[in-house]
């Protein structure tokens, strides 16, 4: 199992680098002999690419994300009452 999730992860990143090389291998050629179709079948590829990376991420684990949320436990309040206070005003005017 774990091979199998590691092998579908690892294929993925490497189909999106083979997307990214020919993507930019394209972009090259249609600068080298102008042609606009090479032009926008490289660019569109090397879209393809970043998608696929970003999502083969994701998609080739276990289904969470690699780096999951905190739960609302772990996380301290936000009205500042277990942290460090300002000032005062009249502190603040007192000594500046």
């Amino acid at each position: 199992m774990m091979f199998r999730d590691l092998g579908k992860g690892l294929l993925a990143r490497l189909a999106a680098y083979a997307l990214f090389i020919l993507g930019f291998w394209l972009l090259f050629q249609a600068f080298e002999r102008p042609s606009p179709a090479l032009g926008v079948l490289g660019g569109a590829l090397i879209l393809a690419a970043m998608y696929s990376m970003a999502k083969g991420g994701v998609s080739a684990g276990s289904g969470r994300p690699r780096f999951p949320w905190p739960s609302r436990d772990s996380v301290p309040p936000v009205d500042g009452s277990d942290g460090p206070s300002l000032p005062d005003a009249e502190d603040r005017e007192g000594r500046g």
